[in-house]
């Protein structure tokens, strides 16, 4: 009889994670950062984990609910996963601007900021939705013109901010600055100063 047979109120690990699209190791330490108890059957060296069919239940509706992504403080969820914006500085005329996803938005800004200091954080859309990124891709695409994967010249920085902003709301995700308690490379950024030209003529 397998485990899944002895002990039905209980699904394995690997099973959720792929359900929800996540990878299995980094799966496994957001759950046990969430304080849920991850469960071997066997002393066996490779055997799978388990948890509970309830706190599956949980997991699922965290991840898989637009509302709850919409209403729950982001340190509540699974990880703290999102879409950002960030402005890239550079030597040459002419502003960058990068965007992105994570599932730990402290852990990506904290690696930037090591190697870019004067890196300006311009807006982050909490969501486990790794889809959204390319989503905002394609509207940044639109809004100017694409330098590498993720990076991109805007002609108007503002409308710019203002269509990604548009994008996250129609799904109910409203978009916010990082706090500095979330020790992030945080400017208080209006769509007034993204207008601003600072190149040279």
């Amino acid at each position: 009889m397998s485990d899944e047979e002895d002990h039905p109120q209980y699904i394995k690990v690997a099973e959720l994670a792929a359900e929800l699209g996540r990878s299995g190791a980094s799966f496994n330490r957001a759950l046990k950062k969430q304080g849920i108890d991850l469960i071997r059957f066997t002393d066996e060296r490779n055997s799978p984990y388990y948890i509970s069919v309830e706190n599956a239940e949980k997991v699922r509706e965290t991840i898989n609910n637009p509302l709850i992504h919409r209403n729950a403080d982001i340190d509540s969820l699974p990880r703290n996963p999102g879409v950002y914006l960030v402005e890239v500085p550079t030597y040459e005329n002419g502003r960058r601007f990068k965007v992105g996803w994570s599932d730990d938005i402290q852990d990506r800004f904290a690696s930037y900021r090591t190697v870019l200091p004067d890196l300006r954080v311009l807006r982050f859309w909490p969501t486990a939705y790794k889809h959204l990124e390319r989503t905002a891709l394609m509207v940044a695409e639109r809004n100017g013109r694409r330098i590498h994967t993720e990076l991109f010249d805007f002609q108007n920085p503002e409308t710019a901010l203002e269509n990604l902003d548009a994008l996250f709301r129609l799904v109910g995700i409203e978009p916010r600055l990082p706090t500095a308690d979330e020790g992030l490379p945080v400017e208080d950024m209006t769509t007034d100063d993204l207008d601003e030209d600072d190149t040279e003529a």
